[in-house]
């Protein structure tokens, strides 16, 4: 675990009939072209908070998902790391909605050490812009500020805060850590850009400005997230997501692969399961002795 020193995502044209049967393709194509597919309405990542249930239709004004995390370590001394993030959205603009985000993890220990200990993480509020560029082309970008002011006393983290965060590290890496790391306001920017049909190139980023409130430095973290999604159907997607993470006051980088599965159930809600493997130093390799990984178990709707 890396803490701070103060505290070690048709069917072909029928039957022939005669020679009037060979304009039937051109004039399929035509049609193609004239009247392209209807734009997706809604984002196809795997979280809800990366935009998996955010919809384009105006008559679905909210939405709510939560995500479970989960990663374990054998030994004389058993680790288990658990986490839900829970968050919901309200649409107050065709294009523009307001969002929460609240975790509650901590660690499981048993053998020859045992006990357990469970911390609520930093509250998120924020706003995302929104909008499908075209039949193609869709854009989520935000911004928020993340705190947990109840993980701080007497000038030092809480052991709470600590397990919080332990939970969050071993399950997530980097990623989505103005969720878990306390002691500093966080500043966020979120965005995420796909583009494609039924298959889909995607590319998540955020940056995470962390200003201490206690005696600490502060610390820029920085995830860059290249993916790919390929809808087998129009309710299964299979994918992948290469998250690249950098977090710059200790200079620490790391490379992740995460593939995902995700099921539509209806028009307006999603299952999802992803997978958390780091492929390098210093959180990896993940099923190297000592590696971190995470399993993770999402869902959610729109309304």
């Amino acid at each position: 675990m890396c803490y701070p020193p103060e505290w070690e995502d048709t069917s072909n044209m029928a039957h022939r009939h005669g020679a009037r049967s060979a304009a039937w393709p051109l004039l399929g194509f035509i049609a193609l072209v004239a009247h392209p597919a209807a734009a997706i309405d809604r984002f196809s990542a795997p979280t809800g908070a990366l935009g998996a249930n955010l919809s384009f239709n105006a008559e679905e004004r909210f939405r709510a998902h939560a995500e479970m995390s989960y990663f374990t370590q054998g030994g004389p001394t058993a680790t288990h790391a658990l986490g839900w993030a829970f968050g919901a959205g309200l649409k107050v603009a065709p294009t523009v909605e307001i969002e929460v985000g609240l975790p509650v993890a901590g660690l499981v220990v048993s053998g020859a050490a045992s006990g357990d200990q469970w911390g609520v993480g930093n509250l998120s509020i924020g706003a995302n812009f929104f909008s499908p560029i075209d039949d193609q082309l869709r854009l989520k970008v935000g911004g928020a500020v993340a705190f947990g002011p109840w993980n701080q006393s007497n000038a030092a983290v809480t052991a709470e805060g600590l397990a919080s965060l332990a939970s969050g590290l071993a399950t997530n890496g980097y990623q989505d850590l103005w969720l878990y790391w306390p002691g500093s306001v966080h500043i966020v920017v979120p965005a995420r850009l796909e583009f494609g049909d039924d298959v889909q190139f995607t590319a998540d980023g955020s940056f995470d400005l962390a200003i201490p409130t206690l005696n600490a430095d502060t610390e820029l973290f920085v995830t860059l997230a290249p993916g790919v999604a390929v809808w087998a159907t129009p309710k299964f997607a299979l994918g992948a997501r290469m998250p690249v993470q950098f977090v710059t006051g200790s200079d620490a980088a790391q490379l992740t692969l995460e593939p995902f599965l995700r099921l539509n159930l209806g028009d307006k809600a999603f299952l999802s399961t992803r997978f958390t493997m780091h492929l390098d130093d210093n959180l990896g390799f993940s099923f190297d002795t000592g590696g971190l990984w995470g399993l993770h178990l999402a869902a959610g709707g729109s309304f």
